[in-house]
């Protein structure tokens, strides 16, 4: 808030160049971006915390959605030199699962989010496999990695793996914590594979419920 604050400031006092203006803009937007995310992930820890979240269950078509996603992170993914992958299971031209859609979006943004944000060349990938009763999803990267000892903390509440990373990389570190809790109301779980300055790979998986395979 102080931020934007200080911007407007600085836009309404000085005498400053469109590209000196355009550039303040750009910052008090990023700025807007951070603070609305902030209060909407403490929203989001309240109503997991207080066990109130309003569940909407849907047939959830899941690649279709894995593609909406694709279009949704591919320029983020372009801006960092990234390339964007999709593993889906050949045989699958459509799969359904019974779920909370906006949650389902939320955990697998949360999980993007995590992936870009810690990943400075190389790949993100995305894809799943059906098991008997349940889904599994799975998001990778080839970022920094999470040490062994840290693994087990990752998913606590304002938890980064150190201080240095903490500088090299903002933001208040409340996505994963919120992606086990969703989870957990969805009645699925997370788990991971990290090898440190290799990458990372999230696993989680849902119950399929009234899915259906075609």
């Amino acid at each position: 808030m102080n931020g934007i604050l200080g911007f407007g400031s600085i836009l309404a006092e000085l005498e400053l160049s469109t590209e000196e203006k355009q550039e303040y803009i750009d910052l008090m937007r990023s700025s807007s971006d951070r603070l609305v995310n902030t209060i909407t992930n403490y929203v989001d820890i309240a109503l997991i915390v207080s066990e109130n979240v309003d569940l909407n269950y849907t047939d959830v078509h899941v690649i279709e959605l894995i593609n909406d996603l694709k279009n949704d992170y591919s320029k983020l993914c372009e801006a960092k030199n990234l390339s964007f992958e999709l593993l889906l299971p050949e045989n699958l031209k459509e799969f359904a699962i019974y779920t909370d859609l906006a949650l389902l979006r939320k955990i697998m943004s949360h999980l993007l989010d995590n992936a870009i944000k810690f990943t400075k060349e190389g790949f993100i990938s995305i894809g799943f496999s059906v098991k008997p009763s349940k889904i599994e999803f799975f998001i990778k990267d080839t970022g920094i990695g999470i040490e062994k000892e840290a693994q087990e903390r990752i998913f606590e509440y304002f938890m980064q793996e150190n201080v240095s990373t903490t500088r090299d990389f903002e933001g208040n570190e409340l996505g994963l914590s919120i992606t086990k809790g969703f989870l957990k109301i969805l009645g699925g779980d997370i788990h991971l594979e990290s090898i440190k300055d290799k990458g990372t790979t999230f696993f989680f998986s849902l119950p399929i419920r009234a899915g259906d395979t075609k």
